[in-house]
């Protein structure tokens, strides 16, 4: 049994050395490309194509994901997640099937439910986002390359199969009901909107603030731990931000995100909202959680106590919260600047253990 989950970290590893390979001759565009052995040019490949097809996933944005989940995947940070679990690697009699309904907003997003379903022993069913078809199947290739075992415990459609032992399902509010009326008698985990927000005291230095842009434009702000939400301490002055971000400028070479920029501008001109133009962001002064890309919102607050009280408000929408100092803030899944997109595979989405539902099917 042992052996069987040494094998697995074994696979989900050398993949992950994969994805480190594919990252780099991405970074290089085809600079290396003669270099790279089969499987990372598989990689490589499914990551042109779905660049041409999705405007959004630019091939330094697949990059960045191959490269967050290649450190997922290190042998080291593996064997401390699986050693939590310790029915982990059980003979199971039985497989059981397991409908992973994937979201496209950012490259892989999904990844995370493969990972568990097939380290828990069980089969995955992938329902692929239209926005992201190309990746999971070339991942998944790339598994079922290292280990033949994984042919048949892995399936990957554009619908979702009717049956099923369980289901995990990520997307809006809106599809979150129609998952919840449709999966009612199945075990399962629905996902809906999630935001981050990101907590500053005043002495961040510029290296944090440039770190913070980092999990502010990274995917263009279209993932769920991307900051949305920023508090300021009320001396706080913004052009310290604008100044650290101008690293950033590069997101307005986006024709969709430079569309979305142009849109909110004249839509919160037309309302006479007042907002700061940085360019390549909009920032606006309100306390709400969820911003639209490219708007950011800030919120100046009084106090510790108040901070603390607009986090606890957002408690069942917030991803997680980065900050420079580790605060004292209950069940918040607090991550340093810079680190919001590089998720260890303990960092459950909307802070439900997924291993621990797998383990108990």
């Amino acid at each position: 049994m042992q052996e069987t989950i040494n094998n697995r970290i074994h696979t989900f590893a050398s993949l992950g050395d994969h994805m480190r390979q594919t990252a780099n001759a991405l970074r290089l565009n085809d600079q290396a490309t003669h270099q790279l052995p089969d499987l990372p040019r598989h990689l490589y490949q499914a990551a042109l194509r779905t660049a041409n097809h999705n405007p959004w996933f630019t091939t330094g944005e697949i990059a960045r994901a191959f490269e967050a989940l290649s450190d997922m995947l290190r042998t080291s940070v593996l064997n401390k997640w699986v050693g939590r679990y310790p029915g982990l690697g059980k003979e199971i009699s039985t497989p059981r099937k397991v409908i992973v309904i994937m979201a496209g907003n950012i490259p892989l997003v999904g990844f995370h439910d493969m990972l568990c379903v097939l380290m828990s022993g069980h089969c995955f069913s992938g329902k692929l986002s239209t926005q992201d078809d190309q990746l999971p199947v070339a991942v998944a290739d790339v598994l079922t390359a290292l280990d033949a075992s994984l042919v048949d415990r892995i399936e990957m459609s554009a619908r979702h199969s009717k049956k099923a032992d369980a289901v995990i399902a990520t997307g809006s509010n809106n599809s979150a009901r129609y998952f919840e009326y449709y999966f009612a008698n199945t075990p399962h985990i629905i996902r809906k909107n999630r935001n981050s927000a990101a907590l500053l005291s005043g002495n961040e230095s510029t290296q944090d603030l440039e770190l913070l842009g980092m999990d502010i434009f990274s995917y263009y702000g279209k993932g769920c731990r991307n900051i949305s939400l920023l508090l300021l301490p009320g001396d706080f002055d913004l052009n310290r931000l604008l100044k650290a971000w101008e690293l950033y400028r590069y997101v307005l070479e986006n024709k969709k995100y430079l569309h979305n920029l142009l849109y909110h501008k004249a839509f919160l001109k037309a309302n006479v909202t007042p907002f700061t133009d940085a360019g390549h962001i909009l920032l606006r002064e309100n306390p709400e959680l969820a911003s639209p890309v490219p708007v950011l919102h800030y919120w100046f607050y009084k106090d510790f106590t108040e901070a603390a009280q607009i986090i606890n408000k957002y408690q069942d929408r917030l991803q997680c919260l980065a900050s420079k100092h580790d605060h004292n803030l209950g069940a918040v899944d607090m991550v340093a600047f810079g680190e919001t997109q590089h998720p260890a595979p303990w960092n459950y989405a909307d802070g439900i253990d997924t291993m621990e539902f797998l383990l108990r099917m």
